[in-house]
């Protein structure tokens, strides 16, 4: 298969990972981006978009994946096992299991139907249930029941007393 390899991003290891592409030959099919602020429309050229973190916080990079369509395979360090469904809306496997992430990376470009359709449910998840509309009417509603819960203990208090 005609691979490419796009590392995204600038960290502590960046200079290990030039010297591990120098020293395997792999120049030809492994590029280091650097650090770039056109992530968006660099996502949107990928097959996939593979997240190997062994620790995550909130899986921005995730999120902007499944915004604009692209399959992801990711670990499910940190908060990426709540925004994605297995199958569903991309593939996970446990971190640190770099046989499993390669798999996984596997099933989804041997699959672009499957692929495809992952990227479509995780678009719609985040279209629909993590827009920012979405999240404010959660809030909103929680509002509203701790109000209704505050005002519904206070009559209960003014009726005993």
């Amino acid at each position: 298969a005609d691979l490419r390899l796009v590392i995204v991003g600038a960290g502590s290891q960046a200079a290990a990972l030039e010297g591990l592409v120098a020293a395997r030959g792999l120049g030809s099919h492994c590029t280091l981006t650097g650090q770039r602020t056109d992530v968006a429309d660099l996502l949107q050229a990928f097959n996939l978009f593979v997240q190997s973190s062994d620790y995550e916080g909130t899986p921005n990079a995730v999120l902007e994946a499944m915004a604009v369509e692209t399959p992801v395979v990711a670990t499910t360090a940190g908060g990426t096992a709540q925004l994605i469904e297995n199958r569903v809306h991309g593939l996970l496997v446990p971190p640190g299991q770099p046989a499993a992430l390669a798999a996984a990376m596997t099933e989804a470009l041997d699959n672009p139907a499957a692929a495809a359709a992952w990227a479509r449910a995780a678009r719609q998840l985040i279209e629909h249930e993590l827009s920012f509309d979405a999240r404010m009417s959660t809030v909103e509603r929680i509002c509203e029941q701790l109000i209704e819960s505050r005002d519904g203990t206070r009559r209960s208090t003014a009726v005993h007393a």
